[in-house]
């Protein structure tokens, strides 16, 4: 008699047991499910999740309790940021075709997202006609604060400023450094000097030094018997420290 009472206690532990197990793995699929429904993205890549990414080539990006994404419907795309299981749509526009033709004025295609180094900007890499940039979205204050084009383009790593440059040709070239939050600009290399008179920019941080470069460079002109002169090379570093630029070579 006693042995048949154990084996029931024993009998009813698995079953308890058993009852919790699929319990917490239908808790956790249905987890998983919501998280994949709330983001229209399928599966997601575990190298995205918890922390910042290198640039702004992914269709979602992760940060602690953030995730953004970009989704494309019905000739739009939206670029989304979940934030505890609650979605909103920061952006929105006509996907361009790559015709500005058959493309609507206001169209650009968003090609990706990613978050600021401590996580309070979302950054949304986006195209146009002509035209390729970023939008960066203010979490904290919930709306877009700069859309900046630029071959180069990113925060310092403690965020405390944002910095671009581009050569776009005969739309002219660009080179600011901006202070966070308000994204004031605080240096533009072309409304000093002669600087305009360079053809090609490119920029550079260096976070030991505290320093933005700016490299300026012009292809060689010709003189009035038709000699072309030599190549112009011009070097300038803006220390974040004392907020002063001084032209290196």
């Amino acid at each position: 008699m006693q042995k048949n009472i154990k084996f029931i206690y024993a009998l009813l532990a698995i079953t308890v047991f058993a009852s919790g197990l699929v319990f917490v793995i239908q808790n956790k699929m249905d987890k998983n499910d919501k998280e994949i429904n709330i983001q229209n993205t399928g599966i997601i890549d575990n190298k995205f999740k918890n922390g910042n990414q290198p640039n702004s080539d992914f269709k979602i990006a992760h940060f602690k309790d953030k995730t953004a994404y970009i989704k494309e419907k019905d000739g739009k795309n939206y670029a989304i940021l979940v934030i505890n299981g609650k979605e909103k749509i920061v952006k929105e526009a006509d996907i361009y075709t790559g015709d500005p033709d058959n493309s609507s004025e206001y169209s650009e295609s968003f090609d990706g997202v990613n978050f600021s180094p401590n996580g309070n900007y979302l950054i949304i890499g986006s195209s146009a006609y002509e035209w390729d940039g970023e939008i960066i979205y203010d979490i904290n204050k919930g709306k877009i604060v700069l859309t900046a084009s630029g071959n180069t383009k990113d925060f310092t790593p403690d965020e405390k400023y944002y910095y671009n440059c581009e050569f776009s040709g005969e739309f002219g070239n660009t080179g600011n450094i901006y202070a966070t939050p308000d994204f004031n600009v605080v240096y533009d290399i072309y409304k000093h000097d002669d600087n305009e008179n360079y053809d090609y920019i490119d920029c550079e941080y260096n976070d030991i030094k505290k320093v933005v470069t700016f490299i300026l460079s012009k292809e060689g002109d010709y003189d009035s018997e038709g000699n072309k002169l030599p190549n112009k090379k011009k070097v300038i570093e803006y220390s974040l420290i004392d907020n002063k630029a001084r032209t290196i070579k």
